[in-house]
């Protein structure tokens, strides 16, 4: 179990746990005026969680992964927020019900990598079930014309991710580059899209300060409003 400053969360059963990469896309996507919020491949929920604390929107939480809903609804009947949460058992292609304002994901985009041995794994890391086209295909269709996507993605994938995402209408309007300390590379970019071809703004995070293993200040910035030490 995982405890934050206004909630706290289980993801034994999930096929994604609680993780530095997702609270950095939580407490850095700029949800605060969206009203309705979905959050694709919820997993343990804790993405919803996040939005659900930084603004009063209406969340929803989709997943292909049963056991991952399950657990993610009652994560939402824990929280503050339990009546502007909800989780449901459906693919994103399946999802036609609504109209957001905002769109979160930390999909699986792990192309050309190795599978690992743990299946449930495997369903959350690889794009055999999560294909590039097929998010910003559907997301386009359910995002309202003023709305944003925010989505987290290696390093590696971030660029062609982009080219894609233009074919499909999509504009960056905000990237953070994230590495582990000062002297590494990135390693993954929180992008968020719009459908307005605007100067894109790009900042950098680094985790770790280079001397000891303490979090630096701007990560601690970042992530104060949920992490009980910070």
């Amino acid at each position: 179990m995982f405890s934050f400053k206004q909630f706290v969360i289980e993801d034994d059963r999930s096929t994604m746990k609680v993780s530095t990469d997702s609270v950095i896309l939580g407490a850095w996507a700029n949800v605060g005026a969206a009203k309705r919020i979905l959050d694709v491949g919820t997993g343990c929920g804790v993405l919803a969680l996040m939005c659900a604390q930084r603004s009063c929107a209406c969340i929803t939480g989709i997943d292909i992964h049963l056991p991952s809903i399950v657990q993610a609804n009652e994560n939402f009947r824990k929280s503050p927020w339990d009546d502007r949460l909800q989780a449901k058992h459906t693919a994103l292609e399946d999802y036609k019900d609504e109209s957001f304002d905002y769109i979160i994901t930390n999909p699986p985009f792990f192309i050309n990598s190795l599978k690992v041995k743990n299946p449930t794994r495997n369903l959350a890391r690889h794009t055999d079930e999560f294909q590039h086209q097929l998010l910003l295909f559907h997301c386009k269709k359910l995002l309202s014309q003023i709305g944003s996507l925010g989505i987290l993605l290696p390093a590696f994938e971030a660029q062609r991710f982009d080219k894609k995402a233009i074919h499909y209408g999509f504009f960056p309007k905000r990237k953070l580059f994230v590495s582990s300390r000062e002297e590494s590379d990135f390693y993954i970019v929180a992008i968020e899209y719009s459908f307005y071809e605007e100067p894109c703004l790009s900042e950098s995070l680094i985790i770790y300060a280079n001397e000891t293993n303490a979090y630096t200040s701007e990560y601690c910035w970042l992530t104060k409003e949920f992490y009980l030490n910070f």
